[in-house]
């Protein structure tokens, strides 16, 4: 089964849930979001656990990385291995 890309506003909202979802909402802000959605063309599972694992940095003291950065490091780490995956089963 292929799925279509998803666009920019339907990642947005998905950006804006998954904030909500992992208590991020006093930490990151709409700007923030809306590049998150403009620059990773990701699905709802890789928005979701950019801000996972975002989260569990801060709970755990891991603070010395801005967590809108720490989010595009998840990011681009998640794009940069996702093409190793092979595309049909």
């Amino acid at each position: 089964m292929k799925f279509n890309k998803l666009t920019y506003e339907q990642r947005l909202v998905i950006w804006r849930h998954a904030m909500e979802k992992h208590g991020l909402t006093a930490i990151l802000n709409e700007s923030d979001l809306a590049s998150f959605a403009a620059s990773y063309e990701s699905n709802a599972g890789g928005i979701d656990v950019a801000l996972k694992n975002t989260a569990m940095a801060i709970k755990g003291g891991e603070s010395s990385i801005r967590p809108c950065d720490m989010v595009h490091r998840v990011m681009r780490s998640h794009l940069a291995i996702r093409p190793l995956c092979p595309t049909r089963l």
